[in-house]
């Protein structure tokens, strides 16, 4: 059966004529921010006349396994067949899929304000939110870096005046391997004697 279908696409079947039924012979499939990708007969077939309200696709594993038409981080990895059919006439054509995760963590680690002799470990001021379309990711997948900077005098944040500034550059990568980078900036004030509790 597949080799029928499979013939019937290299030769090209017209449906009409409007549509000849011929599918992409292999198509790499990105999931997006949700982890997931929804395959439609617009996006399997070339031609871009055939209606795709004439169509269904189903796709499947090596195994048998049915996947509908929704790819998901599950499927990364898997050889999966998309068989697209006319549900009039039960001609169908067939498409092998690759699945792909090429988007990169989301880092979100927000500038502080802080004194001079704080103590800077992220175990004290915090970590940085990561969040990943297919990943599992937390604290322990973060590494950083720090760039001290000595800065010009008056130099205000949030209406203090800061002397210092350390740039820590955060990093990430997924399961996959793809990579994130942010930078926080912790900006460093000197306490005044408004800032003392006196007894």
């Amino acid at each position: 059966m597949v080799v029928l279908f499979t013939v019937l696409c290299s030769l090209g079947v017209e449906l009409s004529a409007q549509c000849v039924l011929s599918c992409k012979s292999s198509l790499g499939v990105s999931l997006g921010l949700d982890g997931s990708a929804l395959m439609t007969p617009a996006i399997l077939l070339e031609d871009p006349d055939c209606d795709p309200a004439d169509f269904t696709v189903t796709i499947t594993d090596q195994q048998g396994n049915n996947y509908g038409n929704v790819l998901s981080c599950a499927n990364i990895g898997q050889t999966l067949t998309a068989l697209v059919r006319q549900t009039s006439t039960g001609n169908a054509c067939a498409t092998q899929l690759t699945v792909n995760d090429y988007l990169p963590p989301f880092l979100t680690a927000p500038d502080t304000l802080l004194y001079c002799n704080a103590d800077l470990l992220p175990q004290s001021i915090g970590f940085p939110s990561v969040q990943d379309n297919c990943a599992s990711l937390d604290s322990t997948d973060l590494s950083y870096t720090d760039l001290r900077v000595e800065l010009d005098c008056f130099t205000l944040f949030g209406g203090d005046t800061v002397t210092t500034r350390v740039e820590r550059t955060w990093t990430v990568t997924d399961d996959y391997g793809n990579r994130s980078t942010t930078i926080q900036n912790i900006n460093l004030k000197r306490a005044t004697i408004a800032d003392i509790d006196f007894p």
